[in-house]
């Protein structure tokens, strides 16, 4: 019905043909819906596609937790390093962690082998090891090794493809006075 008032047709055109009745209306408007639905489907999970393989092929996604309590730590500063053929470590960038305690970090290209995580010795105490293996990040995801204490953590976090977890401890202000009087 739409479609007669949008466009003339008139009985010398061929196109005339193509005119929908009044008795398949309705069936018209439910394959356009249809179409529609599937066109937007398509562009929406081709997106999403896209996003993932972005998030697998070059970032990484690094989470800061407390080894106290396994909650994630906001606001301390990391900086990221990688290592050179010749095994010089090189620093690739810095950031600070947001409320969930993540930073995303893009890889160069070609991806290193390995990345380093460093920290300011005076914010927080690491619990985890400083280096890992990329490819296992991008491919499995690595929740670091709980060094600190008797080694065992009250809540395990999960892991996904493409994220490092990592143990940490702020320093208390006690322990930076302990530091800083000889």
């Amino acid at each position: 019905m739409y479609i007669r008032k949008a466009i003339n047709f008139s009985r010398a055109c061929p196109t005339r043909l193509l005119e929908p009745s009044a008795s398949s209306a309705p069936r018209f408007k439910s394959l356009v819906w249809f179409a529609v639905g599937t066109i937007l489907l398509g562009v929406f999970s081709s997106g999403l596609v896209a996003t993932q393989s972005i998030e697998k092929e070059g970032y990484i996604t690094v989470r800061l937790l407390d080894a106290n309590n396994g909650k994630p730590l906001k606001g301390v500063s990391l900086g990221f390093l990688v290592w050179e053929g010749k095994g010089r470590a090189v620093e690739l960038s810095n950031a600070i962690t947001n409320a969930d305690g993540r930073i995303v970090l893009r890889l160069p290209s070609p991806v290193p082998e390995r990345v380093g995580i460093t920290y300011s010795p005076n914010e927080v105490r690491s619990c985890s090891d400083e280096a890992f293996p990329t490819v296992q990040i991008l491919k499995t995801g690595i929740v670091a090794e709980y060094k600190c204490d008797d080694g065992k953590l009250k809540r395990f976090p999960t892991r996904t493809a493409g994220e490092l977890v990592i143990f940490t401890r702020r320093v208390s202000l006690l322990e930076r006075l302990r530091r800083e009087i000889p």
